[in-house]
């Protein structure tokens, strides 16, 4: 009977340190996809970025324990609500409000913006949009400065972290029928500094209109000069093509 109790209780302790073990291992990992997480949606100041990942650790190692498993987003919702409410004053999709043709759109469309949209790195001196080239994508600097230099005119400016530019896109992505043409940028956009950015596709913006049709049908009617794009009979040829959509030239 002692022999058989002690190989029961050695066998316990060892699933108890493989257990810790694969606790471990999964609290590495999320303590990862939170790092990730939080540098991809959430703008916080650099010396709270420990303190305020450790708090959301301690809720994430309960989870675990408890045996119970979910994303990123599912155990940031069962944090205590000061938690909360800090990191959702800090989320960066929120920045998305102040871009002027997106500021009558709503919350759950800006998210869905955000969400299909990627972070991307440019270094100093890259083309991001060249000018009279299709606008493919519309970006939101994150940190970095970009030069935009407009074709028209001559005239240029600097764009630094909170600026956002190809929100063309957004009419674009208005009008009612969707044109198979992308406008053409009259300005280029380069960095003059290491650039981070939050960067939308425009076939990306095809799938957020798809799933929010309504909310951008009733943002406020696009210039009459970009309700052109929507090709008539008999279009001149395409100037190039991006992503399967051709670029238009005005004629």
């Amino acid at each position: 009977m002692y022999m058989q109790f002690d190989a029961a209780r050695e066998e316990a302790s060892k699933e108890r340190v493989n257990q810790e073990m694969k606790t471990e291992r999964r609290l590495k990992e999320k303590d990862r996809e939170i790092a990730f997480w939080l540098s991809e949606n959430v703008n916080i100041p650099q010396n709270e970025k420990d303190k305020v990942k450790s708090q959301i650790m301690r809720t994430v190692k309960h989870e675990l324990e408890e045996l119970r498993s979910g994303d990123v987003e599912e155990i940031l919702s069962i944090l205590p609500s000061e938690l909360q409410s800090y990191l959702n004053s800090h989320m960066m999709w929120k920045k998305l409000q102040r871009v002027p043709k997106l500021d009558s759109l709503d919350e759950q469309v800006l998210k869905a913006i955000w969400k299909h949209s990627k972070t991307l790195k440019y270094a100093a001196k890259t083309d991001i949009i060249k000018a009279n080239e299709p606008i493919d994508k519309m970006f939101f600097i994150i940190e970095g400065i970009v030069k935009i230099e407009s074709s028209k005119d001559l005239s240029s400016a600097q764009l630094e972290a909170g600026g956002f530019f190809g929100e063309e896109l957004v009419d674009w992505a208005t009008i009612a029928v969707f044109p198979n043409l992308l406008p053409l940028s009259t300005s280029s956009a380069k960095a003059t500094k290491d650039v981070k950015a939050r960067v939308l596709l425009a076939s990306d913006l095809c799938d957020v209109v798809s799933l929010f049709r309504d909310h951008f049908r009733k943002r406020k009617r696009p210039p009459p000069d970009l309700v052109g794009f929507n090709c008539t009979p008999a279009p001149p040829p395409p100037h190039r093509t991006v992503s399967g959509l051709a670029a238009y030239r005005p004629w």
